[in-house]
């Protein structure tokens, strides 16, 4: 899972043993006073990770790194792997704190951390940032959160429900499963098996898969707003499909009914 992640950073440490790298780290120490006390871009990086030093001091570091880069200098690719790798405790966080939402498409969550911190780098504007480390860090989680955001809400505009795809069986019991039986009927039925599993849950989940109502509908007519609808909707689809992992043979030989699989991922919002 996180293999792409960690082969980034991997990359970023390479880029600073290169030998070119100590040339113009050295280079550049002779024009940067906040850097001249460091020997190395290793030994910066280790200073910058650790809990030695103050605030001030490895701010000073990251405004000047933030400066090269800004003004692309010879040193500027050295200087950005020095950031990244100054703050990729930081960074990490971001990734785990989101890596949830990525299930399967972990690319996905290294690309949009990275694009989004090299987007920082190279745009940030040093006069209007009191604390640099921590505004990238927390400008880059917030910015891949509201990617993510963005990415749902389109994929909620753009996907009608269309009940064809067999993503999460149901198994009909009682009264739905006989020949005949009214809409209205196998609706209940569903809701009552529901019921148990999911609690008040269902009838947000039957609105998203059976009633084809998209994520932000069936969370308004709940009375919920939309971050905290696609939540309760998504625990409640993994809700079903541990029941159904675990208790899927007593159903054998039951009619079953495929509905479309609709939910996404759920926001950060409670």
């Amino acid at each position: 899972m996180r293999a792409q992640w960690e082969g980034l950073h991997a990359a970023l440490v390479r880029s600073v043993t290169r030998l070119n790298a100590d040339r113009e780290f050295k280079e550049a120490r002779k024009g940067e006073p906040a850097l001249a006390r460091f020997e190395s871009p290793t030994g910066l990086v280790e200073y910058l990770t650790s809990k030695d030093g103050g605030l001030d001091e490895k701010d000073r570091i990251y405004a000047a790194l933030v400066r090269a880069i800004q003004s692309q200098v010879p040193w500027s690719r050295t200087a950005h792997a020095i950031a990244w790798l100054g703050l990729w405790p930081g960074l990490d966080g971001v990734y785990r704190r989101h890596v949830r939402y990525f299930r399967g498409e972990e690319e996905d969550l290294v690309y949009s951390v990275s694009s989004v911190f090299t987007g920082l780098l190279g745009h940030m504007d040093l006069s209007r940032v009191r604390r640099v480390a921590s505004t990238l860090v927390r400008s880059t989680r917030r910015e891949v959160m509201v990617d993510l955001q963005r990415k749902w809400d389109e994929e909620d505009r753009h996907r009608p429900f269309t009940g064809t795809s067999p993503a999460l069986p149901l198994p009909c019991r009682g009264p739905a499963a006989q020949s005949g039986l009214s809409f209205e009927g196998e609706l209940r039925s569903l809701r009552e098996w529901l019921l148990p599993v999911v609690g008040p849950d269902a009838d947000l989940l039957l609105g998203v898969v059976i009633l084809g109502e998209n994520q932000r509908e069936a969370g308004e007519r709940m009375g919920l707003p939309h971050d905290v609808a696609r939540k309760r909707i998504w625990r409640a689809m993994d809700r079903v499909r541990k029941f159904l992992d675990t208790d899927l043979s007593q159903f054998e030989g039951s009619t079953r009914v495929s509905v479309g699989e609709t939910a996404e991922r759920p926001g950060g919002v409670d």
